[in-house]
């Protein structure tokens, strides 16, 4: 309500007394009447805000996770991204600052749980982003809070030196390729081998993503499981979408693959499940990681070490040690940045940083 009074107006807010009684309070405004309207509805605004954080004052922090997770669905995260952060707030978030009010929860005591974490650095990366998204769902999309105590939380330094990407002997991808040569995962082996495709992409390669002329392939969608397992659009970063160079190798056998599919379909008849997947089962039915992850153990029994994705690492590697430009490879893997690439084989980049001065001489 605006009342003018000389030559100014006021406006007038509702409120509520202690007892939770309504109460009109009216305050003074500006000789203007829409500008005094504009002071009306940024004072009510703001004492419905004020009203709501102090409602919040008895709300826990588990509360608001448990709010902001049910708000993930539908918003855009992959489904990937919303099972780590629901693992996060489940294994660790809720336990151990679950009951706390928002209201006690400060900087100091974030930074503090997070710093003595006995957990990885890419597993504390995770933890902080699930804390700085849920307390700025709090403050922004519920209002609960005026402001994020979570906004300048900070990763500690890491802890442990960065481990060597493992890889495969030639001696090791000779076992390998015996032992499952004419099983049913062994195209998706060859697709991380030849290629360095992640698992997921493996899975969900099309044949029509396979360009056999300009030996090329088209990633741009994984494999994930949600209640089932579904092909996920953008594979894991906006830089995983690439075009991958294959070498004459995987060429043949793809070429092989294919002829042996159709062999399939005719011994299979109607049984035959016509799926467009590179990697299949013998009926046609679709590779699942699940379906591949035998390999892992079958790794760990017979060499002690190594998994699906160090066939990737042993393709990087090998690529990098034969003298491939950084950044090609990079595009390859489908990193997001050149950076990430040369973090994870800096070792390999320091050997081949050894070996410049030989370069040197012989070219000086």
């Amino acid at each position: 309500m605006l009342r003018k009074r000389g030559g100014k107006w006021y406006y007038t807010i509702e409120t509520y007394d202690e007892f939770g009684r309504r109460k009109r309070v009216e305050r003074a405004g500006t000789p203007d009447k829409l500008e005094t309207r504009r002071l009306q509805r940024q004072a009510q605004a703001e004492y419905e805000r004020t009203l709501r954080i102090r409602a919040g004052e008895n709300i826990s922090f588990g509360n608001l996770l448990e709010d902001w997770l049910s708000s993930l669905p539908g918003s855009g995260l992959k489904v990937n991204t919303i099972k780590r952060y629901r693992s996060i707030v489940n294994s660790w978030l809720l336990p151990d600052l679950g009951k706390k009010p928002l209201k006690r929860i400060t900087p100091r005591l974030l930074q503090d749980y997070v710093n003595t974490l006995p957990l990885s650095h890419s597993s504390i990366n995770s933890m902080v982003a699930a804390m700085k998204n849920s307390f700025r769902y709090g403050v922004v999309m519920c209002q609960l809070l005026s402001s994020s105590p979570a906004d300048y939380l900070k990763v500690p330094a890491r802890r442990e030196p960065r481990e060597e990407a493992a890889v495969f002997s030639s001696k090791e991808m000779k076992e390998i390729t015996s032992h499952f040569g004419k099983s049913d995962v062994i195209m998706s082996i060859y697709l991380a081998y030849y290629a360095g495709l992640r698992v997921g992409e493996c899975c969900a390669l099309a044949w029509e993503d396979v360009d056999m002329k300009k030996n090329e392939l088209s990633i741009h969608s994984t494999l994930v499981k949600d209640d089932g397992w579904k092909v996920q659009e953008i594979p894991k970063t906006k830089g995983s979408i690439r075009t991958v160079q294959i070498p004459e190798k995987l060429h043949e056998l793809l070429a092989e693959e294919h002829l042996r599919f159709m062999t399939r379909k005719l011994e299979y008849g109607p049984f035959y499940h016509d799926s467009p997947f590179v990697c299949r089962h013998a009926d046609g039915s679709p590779m699942t990681p699940d379906g591949i992850r035998y390999f892992n153990r079958w790794c760990k029994k017979a060499f002690g070490h190594g998994s699906f994705h160090t066939l990737r690492h042993t393709y990087a590697t090998a690529l990098l040690e034969h003298g491939a430009d950084l950044e090609m490879v990079s595009r390859q893997l489908g990193h997001a940045s050149i950076v990430v690439t040369s973090t994870v084989y800096s070792h390999v980049l320091s050997r081949r940083k050894s070996r410049l001065s030989k370069i040197l001489d012989k070219a000086l």
